[in-house]
């Protein structure tokens, strides 16, 4: 038995390599998925292959987390695609990743990389974090690359 079965979770990144394979792992155990990134084609590619392969049920929403009407929106299309969510995995990644030093590197760079990677998540969790409170349970995880422990 899957142990995901009847659980459903959004995962945000999905077209990168790190959501696709946390996408893959979780339809695997019998998760039904919510998938975003900001390509709807990749989205469907992958929604295809998880429908394929294992069966499950798969909304994708294209998303951009660096826009707040984005986030809402795929706030808003999550809950309404299952009912409600138990989990939320986290996994966006900006696209360049590198910012050079800290000295050289523009302002804008470093709000682009923010803007991503802490309120992206913020206010998408605003809006499911009560809803999943509301119903007594939900899981909300962040997953984040290797870069923060080995800087260039």
């Amino acid at each position: 038995m899957a142990r995901l079965t009847g659980k459903k979770f959004l995962i945000t990144g999905a077209s990168g390599f790190m959501g696709g394979d946390f996408a893959r792992a979780f339809a695997r155990e019998g998760a039904d998925l919510v998938l975003t990134s900001r390509t709807l084609s990749k989205l469907e590619t992958l929604a295809a292959e998880l429908r394929r392969d294992h069966g499950c049920s798969v909304h994708c929403c294209a998303a951009d987390m660096c826009k707040p009407e984005d986030v809402k929106r795929l706030a808003e299309f999550t809950w309404s695609a299952f009912d409600g969510i138990d989990g939320v995995l986290l996994s966006a990644q900006p696209e360049n990743t590198f910012l050079g030093d800290i000295l050289t590197t523009p302002d804008e760079q470093w709000a682009a990389q923010h803007d991503m990677l802490v309120w992206g998540p913020l206010r998408l969790l605003r809006d499911l974090a009560p809803k999943m409170m509301a119903r007594g349970k939900g899981s909300i995880v962040t997953v984040i690359s290797s870069t923060g422990l080995h800087p260039t």
